[in-house]
């Protein structure tokens, strides 16, 4: 005769991995996805697909600069609204204009196979003088989504570009690692996927990793933090960067009070020195463009 063994009452011990389980499940079916065609390749950013006419002005530096500048041969604002392009299939997860040191801004989400695992990156377009896709949009290798810009006439134009390992990082560059932990080296990354293997298969991705969208974007001035005024009396201009208030104003984006011959003769002085500086700088960035870190194989 079989012998017949009491089940035991579940406890709360027992109950708890599988209470864990369930919720973690319920969590994972309500994070966003889509269904993205898996990347057959990556193409750069501009001068589709081999980058042609264009160069790096400024590299990737650890810790500093987690991109590349792209500028076109032919200097200065030359560039201003040529296209860029989609590096890969993929999804549009940000499309808006961050102003800030980022001005317009475009992340892109791709799936591609790499050694039989599915791998994710992000790439990142800022300083757009036009955005052409919106949130959601589903893209292809190739395909036109801005223009090249200056964020508001901020910089000479050209194009940050990023390739992201961790598809967290939104536009909170320090609250992550600043190395390759978190980001690819663009032009290499590029450089060893050029060709993929073409696949049929459609992969699900998150589309909202960054938590309900970008927390810290700039959404207009903040109401609530300006002071209060006696009625009729305008608010406070906030003070600026004598600099950046010269180059805002040659692009028409700030009004200079007229200036006195003492004045005049300062801005000129101030603006030899911008100049010399500009020169180094040049220097630096295309030095540290030729010392480009190589990333290290995965």
């Amino acid at each position: 005769m079989t012998n017949l063994v009491p089940r035991r009452p579940a406890t709360a011990g027992s109950l708890i991995p599988l209470l864990l389980l369930l919720f973690s499940g319920a969590a994972l079916a309500n994070i966003p996805t889509a269904e993205i065609r898996l990347a057959d390749g990556f193409d750069f950013p501009v001068g589709k697909p081999d980058g042609a006419n264009y160069y790096r002005f400024r590299g990737f530096i650890r810790g500093d600069h987690m991109g590349e500048d792209w500028n076109g041969l032919a200097g200065g604002n030359n560039d201003l609204g040529k296209p860029v392009y989609a590096v890969a299939h993929g999804v549009v997860v940000y499309s808006k204009d961050y102003r800030s040191n980022w001005g317009n801004v475009i992340i892109l989400r791709h799936a591609y196979r790499d050694k039989g695992t599915i791998r994710y990156v992000d790439s990142l377009y800022g300083h757009l003088n036009e955005r052409q896709v919106t949130l959601g949009t589903q893209v292809t290798r190739g395909q036109k989504i801005g223009t090249i810009g200056t964020n508001h006439g901020m910089y000479v134009a050209h194009l940050h570009f990023e390739i992201r390992k961790n598809i967290n990082i939104a536009l909170k560059h320090r609250d992550y690692a600043m190395d390759f932990s978190n980001y690819h080296r663009p032009a290499q990354f590029i450089a060893e996927r050029r060709v993929l293997m073409p696949e049929f298969s459609r992969q699900r991705v998150p589309v909202d990793c960054f938590g309900m969208g970008v927390k810290n974007v700039y959404e207009g001035p903040r109401l609530a933090s300006l002071p209060v005024l006696p009625f009729g009396q305008p608010p406070p201009r906030p003070p600026i960067n004598p600099v950046l208030r010269e180059i805002l104003a040659r692009n028409g984006l700030y009004e200079l009070a007229p200036q006195s011959e003492g004045d005049k003769a300062a801005s000129e002085e101030r603006n030899k020195i911008l100049n010399q500086w500009r020169t180094w700088r040049r220097q630096e960035m295309e030095r540290d463009v030729n010392n480009d870190p190589v990333e290290p194989k995965q």
